[in-house]
């Protein structure tokens, strides 16, 4: 693991831990990393030096063109509702965390 690895890591962990107070949050893994769900939908995970984290499509197009995030393709294939986030950024990563929440939170509703 790179050392630029174990901040986002980090990061994305002490993150994670402001919103452990939601009883339906918990740790799973996601592609052979560890990641958080909210009751049985993936929300995010710290992988390969970035934040992947699941929101609506058009917040993901928002952040890609911007330049705050990257598409999250895996063997070429775009997952619409995931976006990479390349700056560790506390504050950055923790509101997209509790978007992605509320975002996970409202499929569940549908």
């Amino acid at each position: 693991m790179s050392k630029r690895a174990g901040v986002a890591e980090e990061l994305f962990w002490d993150c994670a831990a402001q919103l452990f107070a939601n009883p339906d949050l918990r740790e799973s893994t996601m592609f052979g990393f560890r990641c958080i769900r909210l009751r049985n939908q993936f929300v995010a995970m710290p992988a390969l030096d970035r934040l992947w984290v699941k929101l609506p499509a058009e917040r993901v197009n928002q952040l890609i063109d911007s330049g705050v995030g990257e598409e999250c393709a895996p063997n070429g294939r775009r997952f619409r509702e995931w976006v990479k986030v390349v700056e560790a950024n506390e504050s950055l990563w923790l509101g997209l965390l509790q978007e992605s929440m509320e975002f996970v939170s409202a499929l569940r509703m549908k």
